[in-house]
């Protein structure tokens, strides 16, 4: 069992879904999406809360930012890139948050100080408390963003962070330059909407996930999809213009699609396993 973040033998999700199956989001969440609105500059997610000694949230963010932790406690401020962190109590969680898993659930809001911006964030950091432990699991399971001058978002390294992140949720536009390696090797069930207008690299970009269910992403300008959504759970897949993807090696690999729209890979040179 991990001692912080989620337990490792209590995972939401396991790794044996029926292929194919497409994801519908638990009736006993707490909803968020009416939260983030277009123009906001915000973040916030729904974090799953165990009957352990320590629930730990951690992030970095740049921009001084105030975060509402969602367990009644008072807002606290941290200055620009301070790691900042909170063990939840579980006792102190509302048990009418309680689901049929058994975990108990706290929103996060994290919101600029006055003539601040919200510019990166990082979810997979170990926090001081976690120091020496190797399977800390950040307990994010729903995330809606909105924030146009967001360049970087980083949620997963090695045996640590967003593993259990299911629904991703960003709305207007932002400043991400390259969804390489975006939010790879975890749990993702969907992404509701994402801008990704003018961006050439997404190699990797949600590779080995659990996604069934993805929005129309702007893809036109992509040029490296290597390993874009490999090892996935779709079905089916939205008619995205790929017209100036030269490279697709491994595309959609490893998903359930018994049909594909008529994409346009009339730039495509190495397709390898598409």
């Amino acid at each position: 069992m991990g001692v912080l973040g989620i337990p490792i033998n209590s995972r939401i999700f396991t790794q044996n879904e029926p292929e194919g199956s497409i994801f519908l989001r638990p009736a006993d969440w707490l909803p968020i999406t009416q939260l983030v609105s277009d123009g906001d500059e915000k973040i916030v997610f729904l974090c799953a809360i165990f009957d352990q000694p320590t629930n730990v949230i951690s992030f970095r963010i740049s921009g001084a930012i105030t975060v509402d932790w969602g367990d009644g406690t008072a807002t606290e401020d941290f200055a620009a890139g301070i790691l900042a962190s909170k063990n939840i109590d579980f006792l102190s969680v509302s048990p009418t948050t309680a689901t049929s898993s058994g975990f108990r659930q706290v929103i996060v809001t994290i919101t600029p100080q006055s003539g601040q911006s919200l510019t990166s964030a990082d979810f997979s950091e170990l926090p001081a408390i976690a120091t020496g432990i190797d399977d800390w699991l950040n307990p994010l399971l729903d995330i809606k963003i909105s924030g146009s001058n967001i360049a970087s978002l980083n949620f997963n390294s090695t045996n640590r962070g967003c593993y259990e992140l299911a629904i991703f949720d960003y709305i207007g536009s932002n400043s991400i330059s390259s969804f390489a390696s975006f939010l790879e090797n975890g749990n993702l069930q969907e992404i509701k909407s994402l801008d990704t207008t003018g961006v050439s690299d997404f190699s990797s970009f949600c590779q080995n996930n659990r996604i069934s269910k993805i929005s129309l992403l702007d893809l036109s300008s992509m040029t490296d999809g290597r390993n874009f959504l490999q090892g996935n759970n779709l079905s089916s897949a939205p008619l995205w213009n790929l017209s100036s993807m030269t490279s697709g090696t491994s595309f959609l690999r490893g998903n359930n699609l018994s049909s594909a729209p008529l994409w346009n890979l009339s730039s495509m040179t190495n397709g390898t396993d598409f």
